[in-house]
């Protein structure tokens, strides 16, 4: 496989399945990306990520169970790397801050 045929592999977390499997399908269809797993709560996320290793997880914000800023920090303190997009209709100064 050389770098043209790599795909960027993506993780999409969030609570809501028609956002995920809508998300899911619009990344699909772009070249370049391909969907390896989808989480509904941020427990999952956090199993997925360490499991699949993907190269980008997209993350909700406000999950049940486990938020996404709860399930980022437990990926940081695993050592877990991966690239992250949190998704939110609104976020605090505080939240931003912590995520970065």
């Amino acid at each position: 496989m050389n770098n043209t045929d790599h795909k960027i592999r993506i993780l999409i977390a969030d609570d809501h399945p028609i956002f995920r499997s809508g998300l899911g399908r619009l990344l699909e269809s772009a070249p370049g990306f391909k969907v390896v797993g989808e989480a509904a709560d941020g427990n999952q996320a956090v199993a997925l990520a360490q499991r699949l290793k993907p190269d980008v997880l997209l993350l909700d914000v406000a999950m049940p169970g486990k938020p996404g800023l709860d399930a980022l920090r437990e990926l940081s303190a695993s050592g877990t790397t991966v690239c992250t997009i949190l998704l939110t209709a609104n976020i605090e100064r505080s939240q931003l801050l912590e995520a970065l």
